[in-house]
Parts: structure tokens; sequence; C-alpha cells
């Protein structure tokens, strides 16, 4: 006999990447309902009232609050550089800079979270848009709450000198080039 999943209907709290914009009346299975989207207010329950309630008054969707929190840790991360080696991600690398094993999420969400000292960081809250194979500097983004997000840049070398050197190198020549056009 086969088991049946059981769903839910839920109505996102916020913006979930992949799985829907806040607002969104979204079917997802019962224990990832109860046990992750209802405890960090992510989702609750849908109720027609409720969704005609919060359509006609979308301010009632925003939690203040949560987006203060996130605007102030927007700044907190905005700027910020990662110094990422070997050492510290249990990845090595060949002499030509490739990575055995491309850096994840959750890589980088676990050294943001270390260094911002915010545990509410996750791996969702990265915005990675191409996989990181090789050693080099990479712009990244972080998107904490509907419409703010944090960018910040990633260093990746065989150690974390190494990552710190590539960093100022690439400082000196940016205020280089902004010394010429201005």
């Amino acid at each position: 006999m086969k088991k049946v999943k059981k769903k839910l209907s839920v109505i996102l709290q916020q913006t979930i990447r992949r799985i829907g914009k806040a607002g969104d009346i979204k079917q997802v299975a019962k224990g990832f309902a109860i046990n992750y989207l209802y405890p960090k207010n992510l989702a609750i329950p849908f109720s027609q009232k409720i969704y005609d309630d919060m359509q006609h008054n979308k301010d009632t969707l925003i939690d203040k609050r949560a987006l203060e929190n996130a605007e102030k840790l927007a700044k907190n991360i905005e700027g910020v550089y990662l110094y990422m080696s070997r050492s510290n991600i249990v990845k090595s690398n060949s002499t030509e800079g490739i990575l055995y094993g491309s850096i994840s999420t959750k890589d980088i969400a676990d050294e943001l979270r270390e260094v911002i000292g915010d545990n509410t960081i996750t791996k969702d809250n990265i915005d990675l848009n191409m996989k990181i194979k090789n050693t080099g500097i990479y712009d990244m983004k972080a998107i904490l709450y509907n419409g703010v997000q944090a960018n910040f840049k990633v260093s990746i070398f065989s150690t974390v000198e190494e990552a710190k050197n590539a960093v100022s190198l690439f400082l000196k020549d940016a205020q280089k080039e902004v010394k010429s056009v201005g």
C-alpha cells in the first residue's frame, strides 16, 4: 500500500527561494509546514478570510520588525570580504587554481554567519548564480527579506594569506580605476 503524503495549503509570509513569493498560496508537505515554515514565521495556514484580508491590506503582510532586522543585517553584510581557503572549507585545489569540488551556498553561509555573528543567515539567503570551481574573487549577494539584499565578496585561494593578498591587490586596482575615472 502506497503512503500518501499529506499536503497543506499555506500563505507565505516571506519570499522563499525555490518555493514562492510573499503572499503566495502554496501546497507544501505537512511536516515541512509544521516543522520549518510555521516555527520560523515563514508561512501561516491558509484560510480564505486571512487571504482576503491580506489582499485587501498588503501592509499587514510585511512584518516591520523583520524588515528592520533584515536592513540592519544588510548593513553589516554590505561590503564584507570573506577569505576562504582549503584549510577552512575542506576543499583542496590544484596548482592551476581549480577546486576539487565546488564551493556551495552552505559553505558561504557558514563563513558569513561566523564573520557577521548572526545565526539567521542560511544557505537559502545566498544567491549563487554560478558554480564556484576555481580560486579567485567572486561578487556575491545575500537576499535577506522582501527586497532587502546585501552585496559582498568571497576570496577563495589555497591559504587565507593568499586570499587576503588577492583582495588587497584587487582593492588597490579598484582605487586606481576610481582615481583615473574621476
